[in-house]
């Protein structure tokens, strides 16, 4: 349960839509690990909602990381996810996502952001 609870805090939310970035970028690989087991444990209730904000904050972690690559595919599987919940903003926020890390040079190691009105909308 410890996990849960801290991968929960990693994951975008509604109302504390800064704390999962600071919390990221202090450390990659605790992030990784942490929405690696909530993104199981969603998946394995078949929660779509949260497994597309697992996901979306896999592939930041990872372009944090400088895993452009790794980024990307969450990014994609988010996209797929939302697309099959029939989820039109978190689609849009996926494709956006997905658009940043295509325009990036590849020396850059971020992507953008959730930005607090876009997850007030999700």
């Amino acid at each position: 349960m410890r996990v849960a609870r801290e991968a929960s805090a990693l994951r975008p939310q509604r109302f504390a839509p800064a704390r999962p970035q600071s919390l990221i970028r202090a450390d990659t690989a605790a992030a990784l690990a942490a929405l690696t087991e909530a993104y199981g444990i969603d998946r394995e209730l078949a929660l779509a909602r949260k497994i597309y904000l697992d996901l979306i904050g896999l592939g930041q972690a990872s372009a944090l990381g400088g895993e452009r690559v790794a980024a990307r595919a969450y990014f994609e599987r988010a996209l797929a996810v939302s697309t099959a919940d029939r989820d039109a903003p978190a689609s849009a926020e996926a494709r956006a996502l997905i658009d940043a890390m295509n325009s990036r040079p590849e020396g850059r190691r971020s992507c953008r952001p959730l930005q607090r009105d876009r997850i007030a909308s999700l």
